[in-house]
């Protein structure tokens, strides 16, 4: 369960599926074969974010641009906790993502 005040909500976020997974990190690799961390955020909000209610996803595939408009704190937060729970966090990706924004 992640806090976020900035929207005055609390939410379940969860390790993304291999497909799913698989697919942010394709969609998110450069040329040189790096990743950019920074800009996949949104796409990993997507994936791992859920009403702890109803169980259901919260934010669809063309919710990208919204979750952009929103207060990077928050999308941060969720999207730090989503790397972390799909195996895709820890202190070697932090570096990384220091790198490549």
């Amino acid at each position: 369960m992640v806090e976020v005040p900035e929207w005055g909500v609390v939410i379940e976020v969860r390790g993304m599926t291999g497909g799913d997974r698989a697919e942010v990190m394709q969609e998110q690799v450069d040329g040189d074969g790096g990743i950019d961390f920074k800009s996949m955020y949104p796409d990993v909000v997507i994936k791992t974010a859920y009403d702890p209610s109803t169980g259901a996803r919260i934010f669809q595939d063309g919710d990208r641009a919204m979750i952009l408009s929103k207060a990077g704190v928050a999308v941060d937060r969720i999207a730090q906790v989503g790397l972390r729970l799909s195996g895709m966090g820890g202190d070697e990706a932090t570096e990384k993502a220091g790198k490549d924004s």
